[in-house]
């Protein structure tokens, strides 16, 4: 009984350490995915930020228009972006 015990312990422990290292190599991100929910609106200062709040709607999309994200460093074009996509 105890030396199931052990080799059950000793598999388990085995198949999770696996599972680690196939996640490290990977390299997916192990950041939470960047989503228009997640994104902080409040620093943004725009005059287009009706506009920017619609994009979940994916009226541009629908409408075969482009889309781009410019503005200055961190103000979070990536992230608009990457959740957009």
């Amino acid at each position: 009984m105890l030396g199931q015990t052990v080799f059950s312990y000793i598999s388990e422990k085995k198949q999770q350490t696996t599972v680690q290292t196939l996640l490290k190599l990977s390299r997916l991100p192990k950041k939470a995915p960047k989503t228009i929910e997640n994104f902080d609106f409040s620093l943004l200062k725009s005059r287009d930020l009706d506009r920017i709040r619609a994009l979940p709607s994916l009226g541009a999309v629908y409408s075969h228009r482009n889309l781009a994200f410019i503005g200055p460093p961190g103000t979070g074009k990536t992230h608009l972006a990457q959740a957009f996509g």
